[in-house]
């Protein structure tokens, strides 16, 4: 406490995977505020303020625009992968993220969307209150946000990206978890392919859907 003030860290003798971890956080929070972030963001400088600023405008949700995530409404284009964790690289992120910024100076910056990645989101802690904790039932990683955007819309509430908001998302070098290298290296993560799999088909059972088509025309390239 007298290093980071009123600040609580929680360390698990196991891997409980995202879900489970996101709830033992969420439980303990206090605030006004819940902030939900991947291990492997990057947070840009000003973001947290100007998504705070987009949910004072009737949203219940922000996310940001990133380089890696699979929904088009989040996804930005233009940004190389950093080489490793220097401050040349991190810094370049940071000069992406402003040039961003800029671009939406003089137009509007929040987009509506029905189920945003939640590999960084902002809400009230009512929303959460109201909304519920993330289903445990889905295994260390893999559509459990998705889930979640679904039952916060369900609920009556809205969620929206701010389009000049840029973090970066994935590790130094390449990416185990995005698609390029899952084709790129289908052995080497087989595991976690198939825990993807398990929990997509947990999801459609769980939302009355019969294939993941009905999921690709309910959400992936429409409002």
């Amino acid at each position: 406490k007298r290093t980071f003030g009123d600040f609580q860290f929680i360390q698990n003798q196991e891997n409980l995977g995202f879900a489970r971890s996101y709830n033992e956080g969420l439980i303990r929070t206090e605030g006004d505020l819940v902030v939900i972030m991947n291990y492997d963001i990057r947070l840009t400088p000003n973001t947290l303020d100007s998504m705070i600023d987009c949910l004072e405008q009737r949203y219940s949700l922000i996310a940001p625009v990133t380089n890696n995530v699979g929904d088009a409404h989040q996804r930005v284009t233009g940004f190389k992968e950093i080489a490793d964790y220097s401050e040349n690289e991190l810094s370049r992120i940071d000069e992406f993220a402003n040039e961003k910024r800029l671009e939406f100076k003089l137009k509007p910056k929040i987009k509506e969307i029905k189920f945003p990645m939640g590999m960084f989101w902002v809400m009230p802690k009512d929303v959460v209150n109201d909304v519920g904790l993330f289903d445990e039932r889905f295994e260390i990683a893999f559509w459990e946000d998705t889930d979640y955007a679904v039952r916060l819309r369900n609920s009556g509430y809205t969620s929206a990206v701010d389009l000049s908001s840029f973090v970066y998302h994935g590790k130094a070098g390449e990416d185990l978890a995005s698609l390029k290298t899952m084709l790129k290296y289908p052995f080497k993560i087989k595991k976690d392919r198939l825990i993807f799999f398990k929990n997509q088909v947990r999801f459609i059972k769980k939302h009355g859907m019969k294939t993941y088509l009905d999921y690709v025309k309910e959400t992936a390239f429409s409002r």
